[in-house]
């Protein structure tokens, strides 16, 4: 639920895809089943604690049958996993064919390894539980610099975009985070 009472997009589709699974009959293991996810996957886009691809929204609706109401959902979930702040920048990284910027102390977002992300949000906020850090990670896993694309080998981050020396040696985290990075 959002603020003020208002039903966040998220929560929309959350109860959307559980109404069309009841009435469809089905479990959610043999939703995941139709689908080829899993079912803790499943289970988490119908609580709302996971935000549904655009190819899992796009499954369920044609396995449920519920005429692409799913599919144009997403895009407003999608929208939402971002603080407000951030959602024109998202955007901008999708349409951009180069990015640059300078950060003399931190590796930028998008080039940031799994455990290096961690480290610095949990050093950002050492008061929030461990799950916060995790969906931060997990949220932002998702985003892609432009031409990275996945499936294609030599096409990730790392300093073939840039990136300089002194970002590499800061031990964020511990000496060896930043080493995935070389």
């Amino acid at each position: 639920m959002a603020r003020d009472g208002q039903v966040s997009a998220l929560a929309l589709f959350s109860g959307e895809l559980r109404q069309a699974r009841s009435q469809a009959g089905l479990t959610q293991d043999q939703l995941a089943e139709k689908l080829s996810y899993s079912t803790s996957l499943v289970a988490h886009v119908e609580t709302g604690s996971r935000a549904p691809s655009l190819d899992f929204a796009a499954r369920a609706d044609e396995a449920l049958g519920t005429g692409g109401l799913l599919t144009r959902l997403q895009p407003f979930v999608r929208a939402e996993a971002y603080p407000a702040w951030f959602r024109d920048w998202v955007e901008i990284e999708r349409e951009a064919t180069s990015l640059r910027w300078f950060e003399p102390l931190l590796i930028p977002g998008l080039l940031q390894t799994e455990d290096y992300a961690r480290a610095v949000l949990a050093a950002a906020h050492p008061g929030l539980a461990g799950q916060f850090v995790i969906a931060g990670v997990r949220r932002c896993g998702g985003r892609r610099l432009p031409g990275q694309c996945p499936g294609r080998p030599g096409r990730g981050a790392g300093r073939r975009r840039g990136q300089g020396d002194v970002a590499l040696r800061h031990t964020e985290g511990g000496g060896a985070t930043p080493a995935g990075l070389h």
